[in-house]
Order: C-alpha cells, then structure tokens, then sequence
C-alpha cells in the first residue's frame, strides 16, 4: 500500500493529465455525433480484428481433428464411388484391372526415408481390416505396400525400399518397366528392364501397369528425371522423380483389389 501510495505521488501530475486525457475525450465522443461514430468505428474494428485473430488460433488447434473427419470422408467417398462404377452397365471401369477398394484412411505415425531400407507405420491394423499385402496410396500417387499388421498398427514398406520394386508403364507407349530405389535420395527411383529401342524420354509419365494386382492401373508414380544409354547396353539407364514426397505424408489411404488373393493362388499353382 505504502508503494502505491508513493507511485501515485511522484507521477500526480501525469495521472492528473491521463484523467483529464480521458474526460476530455469522453465529452468530446458523447457531444457530437461525428466523434462518436468515429469511436465506435474503430472500437468495433480492435474488436473485430482481436476476435478474428482468436478464431485462427482455435482454428489452427483443430487442424488436427479436421484432417483426420475429412481424411475419413475421402475415403468413404471413394469407396461409394468404386462401388458406383461396378454396377453401372455403361461404366468403364468395370473390368477386374480397377475394382480396387479404399479399405481405411490412416495417420502416419513413424516413417524413414534416409536409410536403404526405410519403413513407415500408420495407426491402423488387421482389426481395421488392413491386412499384409496391400496397396497404400495417397493423392500424390502410390507409397507402398503393407508388410506387417497388429491389431491396432501396420508396418507400410515404401517403394523407396530397396527391396521393393513396382510394376509400371511407360505411360504414353504402355511400356511396362520396374521401380528401383538405389538407397540415395528419397525423391528419386530408378526405372529397369527399357530396352533400347524404346522410345523414353526425360517428362514422361510413369504409372502402375496394374498387373500384380495390388494397385490398379494408371496411378501416378513419377516422371522421367534423366536418361542415358552407354554404347553396348541393352537397356536405358533411367531416373524419376517420385510422384510422393514421403516427408510430406500426413494421411494415405490402404487398398485392396477383392481378386488379389484369388489371383495369388492361381498363379502360384502354376510350376514351370
């Protein structure tokens, strides 16, 4: 109290001239009208923009919640979507190449892209219906296929794995070629068996082929980054840039083709 006392009497004269600051301005706004309407003006414009700003925040704290409700709807979309085509009689798409079905939305969780062999987890397992074997995708394109499930997680390997290779085309002559990840760079994979009288070009597009049944046909996986061919090879040497950026992958979506397993076992019935 003594300190407030004594903080009042060294700056009297200030406060005094505050106080008279505030009861000239408050017979100034309340005796003409123009003043007036000026405050209110801009009282109402601190107040607008002090509430704006507290809705981006809460906004921005439930960013979160929204991707995961929105995340969930895509898929519920696509699945009606797949099922439409199905049964219209005058659809294209209704060969057993696109009847692939969007199983879950998942969150990534855990992921690598700087070792040889990398990996990333997502929040849903076999109790979701997500099972080894497949397909996962994202809007980007295709990210890989699921190796391992337990009953709440799955273990996804990317196709920046170098023990996965994709089957894809070439997509403007329907050349089929294979992925391959050199363990390098995340945004790159190499494409094998372009023979060289093919005719590939840096910009071309590279998509699934959908042969194995794990991804149907026309996904994008990349473009053509660079090409050469050595005197003496048989086939191209050929990079592309990756359709996904893996350290961009928030929610990706698990697809199964119903046929997959069927397709399995009748190919490996097959002895050669």
């Amino acid at each position: 109290m003594r300190n407030l006392l004594q903080f009042i009497v060294q700056h009297a004269n200030f406060l005094l001239f505050l106080l008279l600051e505030v009861v000239a301005m408050t017979l100034v706004v309340t005796s003409r009208n123009y003043q007036r309407s000026a405050m209110l003006t801009t009282a109402n414009s601190v107040v607008g923009a002090i509430s704006s700003t507290a809705t981006d925040v809460f906004d921005y704290f439930s960013l979160r919640q929204q991707n995961t409700a929105l995340a969930q709807e895509n898929a519920q979309l696509r699945s009606q979507i797949d099922a439409y085509s199905k049964f219209v009689p005058d659809c294209t798409f209704t060969t057993l190449d696109t009847c692939h079905r969007i199983v879950r939305a998942a969150r990534v969780i855990d992921l690598t892209t700087w070792k040889s062999n990398n990996y990333f987890t997502i929040d849903h397992g076999n109790t979701d219906g997500i099972e080894s074997g497949m397909g996962v995708v994202c809007q980007q394109g295709i990210v890989g296929v699921v190796g391992k499930t337990s009953a709440h997680f799955a273990l996804v390997i990317p196709i920046v794995h170098s023990g996965i290779a994709i089957s894809c085309r070439l997509k403007k002559n329907d050349y089929i070629c294979f992925t391959h990840w050199d363990g390098v760079n995340y945004r790159y994979a190499s494409l094998t068996d372009i023979a060289r009288h093919i005719d590939v070009a840096v910009g071309d597009t590279v998509v699934t082929s959908g042969l194995t049944g794990i991804f149907e046909r026309g996904l994008p996986v990349g473009i053509v980054d660079r090409v050469s061919l050595n005197d003496g090879d048989s086939y191209y040497h050929v990079t592309m840039r990756l359709s996904t950026d893996f350290r961009c992958l928030d929610y990706v979506y698990v697809v199964d083709n119903p046929y997959h397993a069927e397709l399995d076992t009748i190919q490996s019935s097959i002895s050669l």
